[in-house]
């Protein structure tokens, strides 16, 4: 299914992204520096997440949630910076 999620997405498909910060999550780790090519988003509404689902520099699949009530473009720029493609 492709349809457009009821939230903002503050990434783009396919490019990379650099943590600025340790976050800590409920279902991942991701260590400041850490480098992650984002793939997609989903939504669960029995557990009040927006998920953000990336690729690490391994080839793991990572994930970034949060709670539904957050706004992900203020978190997201709180947590992460777009990566300059020839660095």
């Amino acid at each position: 299914m492709n349809s457009k999620p009821w939230y903002p997405v503050p990434f783009e498909k396919g490019k990379e992204y650099a943590a600025t910060t340790d976050i800590l999550g409920h279902f991942d780790r991701i260590t400041n520096g850490e480098r992650l090519i984002y793939r997609d988003t989903g939504f669960s509404r029995y557990d009040g997440y927006i998920g953000f689902f990336f690729t690490d520099t391994n080839g793991n699949d990572r994930r970034w949630d949060m709670y539904e009530d957050l706004d992900p473009v203020a978190e997201a720029k709180k947590a992460f910076v777009k990566c300059n493609p020839t660095s």
